[in-house]
This record gives C-alpha cells, sequence and structure tokens, in this order.
C-alpha cells in the first residue's frame, strides 16, 4: 500500500525547507491563518487513534492535518521566536504520529522523516524548556527502539550525548531527567570504565529524591524507585573507582532509602523553630502530617503540598540563619530548597561514625570495595576487596535464604556454614584487618570488651549476616562475633538521626521508662509459640507492675497496639511475622485481628521510644521490590522513634527466640528499668551462648540482629 505520509506541495522531498532550516536555522516557514487548528486536530485525532488501538488507515487522517500545520505557506508573521517554538511543537508531534506509522508499514523512508521532524524539532524549541526536553525524550526513543547510522544521508546525533543534553533541561520533569541521565552514566561505564560513568550516574542520583519526592502516592513513588534498583549503588561504586570515597558515600545514601529520609526531613525537630517562629513551626507540622498521609488526595493535591512544604522549609532556614549562627552554614545548604539537598559527608554522613567505625560494603557490577566512616573530619577508608564480586555474591544469597527457606538438617547447616565461611574470606575480615591496621580502634577476640562496629551493606549482601561471619576452621574465637559487637544502620543519616533523638531526650530528663509486652500464643492460622510465655514471665519478674503493660490473647488488637505504642518507652513483640517481599510496605506483626504492617509502624511518632525487641520471623529481612529502601518492621522502628531494635532476617525457632530474649533482659533489665544503651551488647552475649549451645546449627541463631544504637 503507497501513502504520502507528508504533504509535499507536490514538491521533491530532497527540496524541501528542512534542509534549508539545517542550513539556516534563522529562517522557518510562516504560518497560514489555520496552522494551529490543524495542529489541534491533528494532535486530538493521533490520541483517539492511540486509545483505539486503530490501523494505519486511520492514523493517516491525523498524520495529513500535522503534516499541513507543519508545512502551512501563508499568512501570519507573528515574531521568530514564537514561530520558532510553535514550529517545533507542530514538528514533535509530526515525528511522533510518522513513528506510529512506521511501525505499522515498516517503512524505513518514514522512519527516516520521523527522525528528521524529531531531530528539528529539538533544534527548533527553547534549549531549557519542557517542549524541547520531550522532543528529545522521543527521539530517544525512536533511536534507542530503531537504531540506524544515518537518516537522510546526514549522521544521527549520539542518543547517549541526547541524554546528557535532557538530563541537564532543569524545566524537564525530573523523572525523564533521571532516566536519561541514568543511561548517559551507564554508557560511559561500560564504553570507559566505572570512573567515566560517575558524571552520568551523580547526576542520576541527585534527581532521583526529586522525581520521588510527595507529588506522587506511595505506590507511584515506590514503582520509580524500583526501576531505579541499585542506581546509588552503581554511582557510589564509580566514585570509588575514581578514588572519591567521600563522594561515594554522598551518592550512596542520597540515593537509597529515599522514602525513609523523606519521612525523617518532615519529622526534624523543629523546637528551635518553635522558639524563633511558632506559628510557621505549626504551619510545618500541619503540611508534615498531610504529606504522610498516602490516601485521599490526588496528585495536583499532593504536589501543592509539596511546593507548600518547600516554601516553608526555606522560609525556616532563612530564619534559623538569622536567629541561630550554629545553623548558618547548615540553613545556607538547604535554602532554597531543602527538600532536595543532597546529603554533605562531614555534616550528615561523617557524625555516624562519632561512637564506632561504620563499614559501608558497595556490591555493584561495575565496582565492589568497603568504606569505613570513623572521623567526621577526614575521607572514610577505602578498603578495596577485590575477591568480592557482584554476580557471585547474588548467587550465594539465592543459595543461602533457600537453605534457610527450604533446606533441611545437616545440608541446610552446611549451606549457612559455607556462606558465613565465605564472607569472612571475602568482606568482613578484610575490613577488620584493614581497621586495625589503620589504627582506628583495636580489634582481636581476646578483648573481653569487644569494640562497637556498624554495618551497612548493599547489593545482595545485604540479605547476608555480615555479624555472623566466621572462618569454618576456626568459628569459636575467630568470628566477627568474637571480635566486635556489631549493629547495623539500614543509612548512615537514619543513624545520626538517631543519635539526635537520644542525645535530645537525654537532655530533657526523659519519661518515666515503660514496656509494652505485645504477646500472641497462637495467631490466627498460626503454630503456637510456647517460649513465648517463658519470655513474658521474665519480664513480669524483673519490672514492677507500674513498668509494664501486657496485652496478650483477645487483647492484643492493631488499635490496643497503636494506641499504647506511644507511651511507652520500650517494646516488646512475641508474635509471629509475615513478610511480603513484593510489597514490603504490608508486611507485619500478626495480631489477634490482623497485621501490624509496616506501613501502620511507618506512621507512629514515638518521642520518648528507647528500645524494641521483635520476637518474630523475618522482621529485619529486606524485600525484592525495593531493595535500596530497606522496608522493614526493625527499620519502621527505628523511624518511628526507636534508636535501637533487636530483630531477626529470617525464620528462628520459638525456643531459641525464648532463650535469646531471656538473656538480653536479664543483662539489660535493673532496678530502674532497661539499659537500652547496652542493647547491642547484650545480643551479642545471648547469640555467642547460643552459638555455644548448638554450634552446628547456625540456622538457630545467625539470623539475630541489632539495629541503631
Amino acid at each position: 500500500m503507497s501513502y504520502v505520509y507528508i504533504v509535499r506541495d507536490e514538491q521533491p522531498h530532497q527540496q524541501h525547507s528542512l534542509g534549508r532550516y539545517h542550513a539556516d536555522k534563522r529562517r522557518f516557514l510562516p504560518f497560514r491563518r489555520g496552522s494551529f487548528s490543524l495542529f489541534r486536530r491533528g494532535t486530538k485525532r493521533h490520541a483517539r487513534w492511540r486509545a483505539e488501538d486503530g490501523g494505519l488507515d486511520a492514523l493517516k487522517p491525523a498524520v495529513e492535518d500535522l503534516s499541513a500545520a507543519v508545512w502551512g505557506r501563508a499568512g501570519n508573521s507573528s515574531g521568530i521566536n514564537r514561530k520558532r517554538r510553535r514550529w517545533g511543537l507542530y514538528a514533535n508531534n509530526l515525528g511522533v504520529a510518522l513513528f506510529d506509522a512506521y511501525r505499522l508499514s515498516e517503512k524505513p523512508s518514514v522512519l527516516d522523516d520521523s527522525i528528521e521532524y524529531l531531530r528539528a524539532a529539538a533544534e527548533a524549541l527553547p534549549d531549557d524548556g519542557p517542549a524541547r526536553a520531550r522532543a528529545l525524550a522521543n527521539l530517544i526513543s525512536v533511536l534507542d527502539e530503531h537504531p540506524v547510522s544515518s537518516s537522510g544521508g546526514r549522521e544521527l546525533p549520539d542518543p547517549e550525548e541526547l541524554r546528557r543534553e535532557l538530563s541537564l533541561i532543569t524545566s524537564a520533569p525530573a523523572h525523564l531527567r533521571l532516566a536519561a541521565a541514568a543511561s548517559w552514566g551507564y554508557s560511559a561505564a561500560r564504553e570507559s570504565g566505572p570512573a567515566a560513568g560517575l558524571t552520568g550516574l551523580s547526576t542520576a542520583v541527585e534527581l532521583l529524591p526529586q522525581a520521588a519526592w510527595w507529588g506522587y502516592g506511595r505506590a507511584e513513588r515506590a514503582e520509580l524507585l524500583a526501576d531505579h534498583t541499585g542506581l546509588a549503588t552503581d554511582a557510589a561504586a564509580c566514585a570509588m573507582a575514581a578514588g572519591r570515597p567521600a563522594r561515594a558515600l554522598e551518592l550512596l545514601e542520597g540515593g537509597r532509602a529515599v522514602l525513609w529520609t523523606q519521612l525523617l526531613k518532615t519529622r526534624g525537630d523543629r523546637s528551635r523553630l518553635r522558639e524563633v517562629a511558632p506559628r510557621l513551626a505549626k504551619k510545618m507540622d500541619r503540611v508534615a502530617l498531610a504529606l504522610e498521609n498516602d490516601g485521599g488526595m490526588s496528585t495536583d493535591e499532593r504536589l501543592a503540598l509539596v511546593n507548600r512544604w518547600s516554601r516553608l522549609d526555606g522560609r525556616a532556614n532563612a530564619k534559623l540563619r538569622r536567629d541561630w549562627s550554629r545553623l548558618a552554614e547548615r540553613a545556607q545548604r538547604l535554602v532554597p530548597d531543602g527538600t532536595f539537598t543532597m546529603p554533605v559527608y562531614a555534616a550528615d554522613i561523617g557524625p555516624a561514625g562519632d561512637e564506632g567505625p561504620v563499614v559501608v560494603v558497595i556490591v555493584s557490577r561495575l565496582h565492589c570495595g568497603a568504606l569505613v566512616v570513623h572521623d567526621r573530619d577526614s575521607e572514610p577508608l577505602l578498603v578495596e576487596l577485590p575477591d568480592l564480586d557482584h554476580d557471585d555474591a547474588r548467587k550465594r544469597a539465592h543459595r543461602y535464604m533457600t537453605a534457610l527457606a527450604e533446606g533441611e538438617g545437616r545440608e541446610r547447616e552446611q549451606a549457612i556454614g559455607t556462606t558465613l565461611d565465605w564472607l569472612w574470606r571475602v568482606v568482613t575480615s578484610p575490613v577488620l584487618e584493614a581497621i586495625e591496621h589503620k589504627g582506628i580502634t583495636r580489634i582481636g577476640a581476646d578483648d573481653a570488651d569487644p569494640p562497637r562496629l556498624w554495618w551497612s551493606a548493599t547489593g545482595p549482601v545485604s540479605t547476608l549476616p555480615l555479624h555472623a561471619a566466621a572462618p569454618r576452621e576456626n568459628r569459636d574465637g575467630g568470628s566477627v562475633l568474637d571480635q566486635v559487637v556489631s549493629s547495623y544502620a539500614p543509612a548512615l543519616p537514619i543513624l545520626v538521626h538517631a543519635r539526635e533523638r537520644r542525645d535530645a531526650a537525654a537532655s530533657g530528663g526523659g519519661p518515666v521508662p515503660r514496656l509494652l509486652y505485645v504477646g500472641e500464643d497462637r495467631g490466627p492460622g498460626q503454630v503456637s509459640l510456647p517460649g513465648a510465655a517463658r519470655t513474658r514471665a521474665l519480664i513480669e519478674q524483673l519490672l514492677p507492675a507500674d513498668r509494664r503493660t501486657v496485652l496478650t490473647g483477645a487483647e492484643a488488637t492493631r488499635e490496643a497496639v497503636e494506641a499504647r505504642l506511644p507511651g511507652h518507652t520500650w517494646a516488646h513483640f512475641d508474635c509471629h511475622g509475615v513478610q511480603d517481599l513484593d510489597a514490603p510496605f504490608e508486611s507485619g506483626l500478626v495480631l489477634r485481628d490482623g497485621s501490624l504492617t509496616v506501613s501502620d509502624l511507618a506512621r507512629l511518632r514515638n518521642e520518648q521510644a528507647q528500645f524494641a525487641f521483635l520476637g518474630a520471623c523475618v522482621t529485619a529481612a529486606i524485600g525484592t521490590a525495593l531493595p535500596d529502601e530497606v522496608i522493614t518492621l526493625t527499620s519502621a522502628l527505628q523511624c518511628a522513634g526507636y534508636p535501637a531494635v533487636i530483630g531477626t532476617l529470617s525464620s528462628v525457632p520459638d525456643s531459641t527466640t525464648a532463650r535469646i530474649a531471656q538473656s538480653v533482659y536479664a543483662d539489660l533489665t535493673d532496678a530502674g528499668g532497661i539499659a537500652a544503651a547496652d542493647s547491642a551488647r547484650a545480643l551479642n552475649k545471648a547469640v555467642r551462648e547460643e552459638r555455644t549451645r548448638r554450634p552446628d546449627h547456625p540456622s538457630a541463631w545467625v539470623s539475630f540482629l541489632h539495629l541503631g544504637l
């Protein structure tokens, strides 16, 4: 079937004004009076054709209208800039329609015309305008789907160069710029090595929080973040390869745990602002609460709230800058748009290492290594891990999780032991040796009081128990459990935030400490938990009645627990846990009338919280849908205000959970309550005791971990 898509006014294609346009960008065809009407009608016809999924004949009227609009001859001479922009809009829509026609006809000449119109549109439109961004995005899509070396006798632009241009158009939608910058960075890394990808991936990471801000509902934000899984880790890997360890951490922390970081931004301490500008602080409180509401709001309404928050945030920081000189430097960084500011190593990340080294394990296809944060005034220590490979780590993590979930007997224990040995050889042993060699802290199995150390892993290693890594030939005395007291941090700014909350609470005197015990002896459809009764009996023995609240059986409902948690400094859950790997916000703790989910816990605010023990399964396991966001029950509790949380990476035996819980509470509890600051050491001691009890059954004790302070 023969069809002429472009209205040529009986002139050969090579004599058409596209050639004159490229030769002299100052010349544009004048519009005839009906061009805009034709453009609008053609665009509507094209949209209707797409909605109805029509055939080639049905697309013909839309192409004819758009062609006539582009090649109009008479009339209107209203100004070159306006005409240039309008011509670019017409050419863009015609190029898109022609590409749809090419998909149906598969005629190379139609593809050439589509590329030429989109290319001309991008050159005609204002450099930093959103319309040019759309034209560039359309041209990139065409070139990606049907790459050709030339069109109409001219060499085509490099798609990666187009992506670079698109990523730098500040007026373009953030998600378009993000995708373009990521592709640009990855392409450069593939062609010239990881260091070459740093600029593009850095640009992408800086755009990620903005693209995933509160202008969308949580489902839309989660979908966007899932599309860019691993981006922050890969950007950090590029920075490591370029010899810039501090920049690597800024990129990593700027692009992971985005949802938690956004939540913490709105929950920041506004006590000083209340003194300086109480009305402004109240307004920020109201907007923050509205932003946390994920339902009953349209996209436009939520976007309006985002803009309002940004304006209030700028005003607040301006006031603090004038009235509180100690915050001047930080306020200057945050104004005018503090919502999307990337973390700075010295101010936002370095303080994480104030109370002990923090080891960040970077596992990327581009580069692998570890970064040790130990002094806020220095760069992090870079530890190369030459034997760590992303694909190998992914396979080993899969075998480990499969063994825990489906394995039995000796085969399961051997698989776990193999994983612990591999972690020791490839990751933890080189890191601990580097830390001791640099004099950051003394590490050794003979130390009766091992030093504290925090782990924060990325990629496949984030699902593995770094805290329990051990050489196969010398597990007793030579493992990580014996050399350091380990804790985990979902992200380093979250660890810094937890310390700030803890210190602020301590300076205020603090509330009367009370523990909330939540137990469900037999949840709906679940097996019984006899060990829970023993843990409850010990807690009732250790704490007087006025220091505890017990909710069990029919009393352990979602409403009752949510109502009681904010009034207690400590919380203990002895119940089943359920994990939804595809929808991690729906993972939860099983109560009498349903699950207390991650979403429920994230909405809570407990200003007096100190410590939580989750005696349930898979409370710290990271889901597959959003691994970079570290959406777990333990991290939800930490963001709700609990600076120290004990949880599990996988399913654990009820009897083991009871013994470890009883050991922890026996060590922490005295006449004054629970010493939450010692919870990491208490857990380390309890797990080592369980290891001594069952050395050949690591599945029973390897999953217990400590999160936070």
